[in-house]
């Protein structure tokens, strides 16, 4: 039975957190932009009920960021 190299589960071990960190470092932006997404829609909605311009609609979402 052969053993793996000397230091292989060190890198094994980083690379899989190297992984993790680099998966949540991808949601969570995608999370801040749904959440983001959704206050919007909801301000859309309250706008497009009172009848308001298309410009003022649009207006919003340009000026956050």
């Amino acid at each position: 039975m052969s053993r793996a190299p000397a230091g292989y589960s060190t890198r094994t071990g980083l690379l899989m957190v190297l992984v993790i960190a680099l998966v949540y470092a991808g949601i969570a932006p995608a999370n801040t932009q749904v959440v983001a997404a959704s206050d919007r829609a909801r301000d859309f909605a309250v706008l497009s009920a009172s009848h308001a311009p298309r410009t003022r609609l649009v207006e919003p979402a340009l000026s956050r960021r």
